[in-house]
C-alpha cells in the first residue's frame, strides 16, 4: 500500500467511524503515534476528495 508523504503542521484526512456513522475527520499533522499508525493502515489522505472516495467504499462494505 502507498503510504502518504505529509509535511509537520499540514492538514491530512482520514476516515473514522464515530457514534456509529462514518465520516471524514480533519487532523494536523505532528508525526505523532496516531499520525503514523494512520499512515501505516493507508487511512491518510491529503485531498478531502480521496478520503470522501474512501468513506464511500467503507460504507459499502459497512452495508455488506
Amino acid at each position: 500500500m502507498k503510504q502518504t508523504k505529509l509535511e509537520m503542521g499540514k492538514v491530512y484526512y482520514n476516515v473514522m467511524l464515530y457514534m456509529g456513522r462514518c465520516g471524514v475527520w480533519s487532523y494536523l499533522y505532528r508525526n505523532d503515534a496516531v499520525d503514523k499508525r494512520m499512515i501505516r493502515i493507508g487511512n491518510c489522505f491529503r485531498k478531502k476528495k480521496d478520503a470522501e472516495a474512501m468513506k464511500v467504499k467503507v460504507l459499502k462494505v459497512l452495508k455488506g
